[in-house]
């Protein structure tokens, strides 16, 4: 998919890393970050929301996604309830609908803006 990606040359910066172990991103900070279909118990962990918004320039905002399978595990909706008692966080859109048709699964898809 990298190697599709600068093909298409569509991103300032690409690079290949495991979500779960890196600590910080270093480039930045972001206006916008999207990350649909990575975040559920057998991909990126939910601490991967706090990596994301830890770049995340003020008032930017971020899209993620939990499927089913993260709806249904309690650490993942612990992280949802987390963010929503967070002041200096706005959910502006929680969307449920299809994810992968031909498995039944579905997802919640969370527009987020983080103020500071």
């Amino acid at each position: 998919m990298l190697d599709y990606a600068r093909e298409k040359q569509t991103y300032r910066n690409l690079w290949l890393e495991d979500l779960n172990a890196l600590a910080e991103i270093k480039t930045g900070p972001y206006e916008a970050i999207f990350a649909a279909g990575i975040i559920s118990p057998s991909h990126a962990n939910q601490e991967t929301i706090d990596l994301g918004l830890s770049a995340l320039r003020q008032n930017g905002i971020m899209v993620f996604s939990f499927n089913d399978h993260a709806l249904n595990d309690d650490i993942f909706m612990a992280k949802i309830s987390e963010l929503k008692k967070n002041k200096n966080i706005t959910f502006l859109e929680e969307i449920y609908g299809d994810h992968i048709k031909k498995l039944d699964l579905k997802a919640t898809v969370y527009v987020i803006q983080k103020f500071s």
